[in-house]
């Protein structure tokens, strides 16, 4: 049942007041305005449109994107340094709001998933010596950076895989 029809079916009922009717010839309302209907006190549909057209999302959004695609080019080093801990601390709150927010869930262990991923990125492009099944992914951050997402969701899906058995109050 939408909201639409609930609130509906709430008036029907008397629960909540219709608003009443507005009289145009009623000292309430300001008729100098002729801009406004008087019975809706909405703009009427003579009333003309802006000028200036709407630029779409879409569009703001690309121009976004290409602009920090070659800020690295223009910038100096410390203006990227700053661009890159501003997105990832975006990418941080962006999964918490669609954890909390979106999902209703709370959760106390987000912060321990990126900061493993973090860590494991770190170690595996710092490290100057690997073992032999890891030795691909050193050097490269982009390769660490992949091993560090696949070893956090091994880690996530296998503490998932246990906590959903758990039932009662041991969960937020």
């Amino acid at each position: 049942m939408s909201l639409r029809s609930r609130l509906q079916a709430f008036r029907r009922a008397g629960v909540v007041p219709q608003a009443p009717a507005l009289d145009p010839a009623s000292p309430a309302l300001d008729h100098a305005s002729p801009a406004l209907d008087p019975n809706t006190l909405t703009p009427k549909a003579t009333a003309q449109p802006s000028d200036r057209a709407m630029i779409p999302p879409r569009l703001v959004l690309a121009v976004f994107l290409v602009l920090l695609a070659i800020a690295p080019q223009f910038l100096p080093p410390f203006y990227v340094t700053l661009l890159n801990y501003i997105g990832l601390y975006a990418l941080v709150a962006l999964g918490l709001v669609l954890l909390t927010g979106v999902g209703g869930l709370t959760s106390f262990g987000q912060a321990a998933f990126v900061g493993l991923g973090a860590y494991t990125t770190a170690v595996l492009t710092t490290a100057t010596e690997l073992p032999g099944w890891l030795a691909w992914a050193g050097g490269s951050p982009w390769l660490a950076l992949v091993v560090g997402l696949v070893f956090t969701a091994v880690v996530a899906l296998v503490l998932g895989s246990l906590t959903l058995k758990l039932s009662g109050h041991y969960l937020p």
